[in-house]
């Protein structure tokens, strides 16, 4: 078995397929990398579909299809995606209160 690229909790995997089960032109997830933030890079996260997944890595380790922009694979290596909660949430494993 191979080590995935990152970790996504199992919290934000279901949070994901449910807001890709809410959109009929979502074909997945797409992470991609933009120039800017403090260390000149901040990613993206943005529903895939035929128009943005060109030369993207397809990722089926998930619920979901996940396309990782080719430029960002060395940048995502190692990093976990965790479901952020806006509510008072501290006390849930994956979450960070934002509140």
């Amino acid at each position: 078995m191979s080590t995935p690229l990152f970790k996504l909790s199992s919290n934000a995997q279901d949070q994901i397929s449910q807001l890709l089960g809410n959109n009929q032109n979502a074909m997945g997830l797409k992470i991609a990398l933009n120039t800017k933030g403090c260390a000149g890079l901040s990613y993206v996260m943005d529903y895939a579909n035929e128009n943005n997944i060109e030369g993207c890595e397809l990722v089926n380790d998930y619920k979901f299809p996940l396309y990782i922009e080719s430029k960002a694979i060395m940048f995502v290596i190692g990093t976990e995606i965790c479901l952020l909660y806006t509510s008072d949430a501290a006390d849930e494993e994956d979450s960070v209160d934002l509140g």
